[in-house]
């Protein structure tokens, strides 16, 4: 297993094709990469105004802005071997939290 090391923001898609994000039409798309230089994607459902759970599934907050979008509430993914993304994107830039095990590309 290649360890996750890097994590980035990527964009805002307003209007998704993703059909496993049903709740909303935009979400947040960050890229994550292993020690091995692949990448998988992390895609966050997002609305406009204050986070919410809509349908059993969180959907965080944003602040409308594309080019240097705000999300809250933070952000944590876990995935295997104790690795965890914990951090929040603010003004665009990703701050990572000091639980955090992947750092800022």
């Amino acid at each position: 297993m290649n360890p996750a090391r890097t994590v980035r923001f990527v964009q805002i898609i307003e209007q998704t094709p993703y059909v496993t994000l049903p709740v909303t039409a935009a979400c947040a798309e960050f890229e994550v990469t292993r020690d091995d230089g692949s990448t998988f994607p992390i895609l966050l459902p997002i609305r406009h105004g204050d986070h919410a759970t809509i349908s059993g599934m969180p959907v965080w907050g944003w602040d409308g802005d594309r080019q240097r979008p705000t999300l809250h509430p933070s952000i944590r993914c876990n995935w295997g071997a104790g690795e965890v993304f914990h951090g929040f994107l603010r003004a665009g830039k990703i701050e990572i939290c000091s639980d955090s095990t992947v750092k800022v590309a």
